[in-house]
Order: C-alpha cells, then sequence, then structure tokens
C-alpha cells in the first residue's frame, strides 16, 4: 500500500513538475527570448546611469515600476528583475496593451517591444512630460518622441538616447551611459 501511494505521489508531483520545467527550458533556448531576456539585464543596467527627480517617487518605500507593453510572453523575461533593487527601491513589473494607457497611470520605466505604434502611443511619447524613461526597439521610437531605442548592429544589441528628450521630462542620463550609446541625439540634432 505504501509502494501505491508512493508511486501516486510521484506521478503527482511529475505530471505538475515536468510541464513547468519543459515550459522554462523552452523560454530559454527560444532566440526570441533570449533577446529579451538581455534587453531586460540592458534596462536594469540603464536604470543605473540615470537619475529620476525627487517627485517621480511618492515616499522612500515606493517601489520602482517597470512596465511593458507587449505580449506576456515577453513579460515573463522580466520577471527575474523582481528579486532585484534599482537605486535601494524594489522593483515591480507590470504588463500593459498600449503607451497610451500610461496616461492615465505611472511609471519610471516604460518598455514598448517592436510593435506598430498606435496613433494615442505616438501622441502619448511626443507629449508626456513626466519623468518616465520611455525605451523602444527602433530608430522610429525616438523620431515618435522617445528616450531610448534598442537598433541590431553587427549581430549585437545597441542603444541609441534620445538626450534633448530625456532633458524635456527632467530625467538626467548619465555621460558614461551616454558614451555608450551608438548614437546620442541632442537638441540641436533632430532624430
Amino acid at each position: 500500500q505504501s509502494f501505491l501511494l508512493q508511486f501516486i505521489l510521484t506521478f503527482v508531483l511529475m505530471s505538475f513538475i515536468v510541464p513547468r520545467a519543459a515550459e522554462a527550458l523552452a523560454i530559454e533556448t527560444d532566440p526570441e527570448m533570449l533577446e529579451y531576456r538581455i534587453k531586460a539585464a540592458y534596462i536594469f543596467n540603464f536604470a543605473k546611469f540615470i537619475q529620476w527627480p525627487e517627485q517621480a517617487f511618492s515616499d522612500q518605500a515606493q517601489p520602482f515600476s517597470i512596465v511593458i507593453v507587449g505580449d506576456k510572453k515577453r513579460v515573463q523575461c522580466f520577471k527575474s528583475l523582481q528579486s532585484k533593487t534599482i537605486q535601494g527601491r524594489k522593483i515591480t513589473i507590470e504588463c500593459c496593451t498600449s503607451a497610451e494607457i500610461m496616461a492615465n497611470k505611472s511609471c519610471h520605466i516604460l518598455f514598448v517591444t517592436n510593435r506598430e505604434l498606435s496613433r494615442g502611443d505616438r501622441s502619448f511619447l511626443a507629449h508626456d512630460s513626466r519623468p518616465i524613461v520611455t525605451i523602444g526597439e527602433s530608430v522610429s521610437f525616438i523620431h515618435a518622441g522617445g528616450m531610448i531605442a534598442f537598433i541590431q548592429h553587427e549581430n549585437t544589441i545597441r542603444f541609441v538616447i534620445n538626450q534633448h528628450r530625456a532633458m524635456k521630462n527632467d530625467v538626467c542620463v548619465s555621460s558614461r551611459l551616454l558614451k555608450l550609446a551608438e548614437k546620442t541625439y541632442t537638441s540641436e540634432q533632430k532624430p
């Protein structure tokens, strides 16, 4: 009888654990998911070299909020950041369906995954002046009013920075990060 009970427990545990392990393995071997894990690491490191104004946080206990516009599969690549801190603050990760939604919400970093920007998204990026660091995945994102854009360069992920937009939104980007950028757009330059 104990053998039968042990067999049943083993079967139940395996039916729960194996699919989860297979799902985790699939995420690790999927090139797109690997790309988003790399971008999550970039974003985490960007935050070390960016200074938000004091009014961007309601108090010392407010977590550091990262919102990802995109599907939940990509958001999973950012979940590991929740065990870390940025500037001494716990990190929260949220998902939403469009940048336009952020007009009524707040966050510290908004990452818009590669997709066609709606008219509302473009309007949000062009006109929102809150200290939200907006990150996208193409130079056209910079043209729309974003601050940082990932680009592909010789099979590596690089980035460009719209320093003029960051300054307009009262966000200070360290000169060390600006030096690492493939290109930096200033107030005199048009993206």
